[in-house]
């Protein structure tokens, strides 16, 4: 079954063990509409970009990737995108979201907090006002 607004490319997303495999494949487009006379010069980056949830293992976006954290990008010149040459987007990543992580970093500094608020609210209760000596 394909959907036509996604025909142009292929998606592979699999586990093999403690990883994620995605796999994108683009391919030339199936819309049969030829957009050579826009202005363009075919000197153009067309790029393709992916948040992914967790932590990246191994990736063929090139130099400069991840970009940030866990967000990666593919670039291809336009003149090769218009002739239709295939860019293979590969990326592997841990199964463990990155959410599981930021929660427990939240979760640890609020306990954190709540201890040392503890010990102020002790220390300052311990040391209290002092019975006037008469």
């Amino acid at each position: 079954m394909s959907s036509p607004p996604f025909a142009w490319s292929t998606y592979s997303f699999k586990r093999d063990g403690d990883l994620f495999y995605y796999k994108q494949i683009v391919g030339a487009s199936t819309a049969g509409v030829n957009a050579s006379n826009v202005g363009w010069k075919g000197n153009e980056l067309v790029a393709f970009r992916i948040h992914l949830p967790s932590k990246i293992a191994y990736h063929n976006a090139g130099a400069g990737n991840p970009q940030r954290g866990n967000i990666l990008s593919w670039e291809q010149p336009l003149s090769e995108r218009l002739r239709g040459t295939p860019l293979t987007l590969d990326a592997r990543i841990g199964a463990q979201s990155i959410l599981y992580r930021t929660l427990a970093l939240f979760g640890a500094t609020f306990v954190a907090v709540a201890v040392l608020f503890g010990l102020l609210l002790w220390w300052v209760l311990r040391r209290g006002a002092k019975p006037a000596q008469v």
